[in-house]
């Protein structure tokens, strides 16, 4: 069974090599997720298959993803921080890099 963590979510904002960009919102996080960031960061890839390229209507792929930018949501960050996944994306500002963008 997943542990869901409660009032915590995450905004993605993802950057591809085309320079177009999607936003959205991860509302269900879980502690398996925030066992390390490379977890997170597969989590958050395996979102993209649900995000549509406005141009083709077909689904992005992290093959395309150059840069994420995330902003957790919730209504005290103090306690979360202590999780070391979490502490580590604040302390990249919450910034990934990926292919010629790294």
């Amino acid at each position: 069974m997943k542990f869901q963590i409660k009032d915590l979510e995450l905004e993605v904002i993802a950057t591809f090599e085309d320079n177009e960009q999607d936003m959205f919102q991860i509302t269900r996080i879980y502690a398996d997720d925030l066992k390390s960031e490379k977890s997170l960061l597969s989590m958050i890839k395996d979102q993209l298959s649900f995000v549509k390229n406005e141009t083709t209507g077909l689904p992005r792929s992290s093959k395309d993803l150059v840069k994420l930018s995330l902003c957790w949501i919730c209504k005290n960050i103090k306690p979360y921080a202590k999780n070391p996944t979490i502490k580590a994306t604040l302390e990249k500002n919450g910034k990934y890099f990926f292919g010629s963008w790294a």
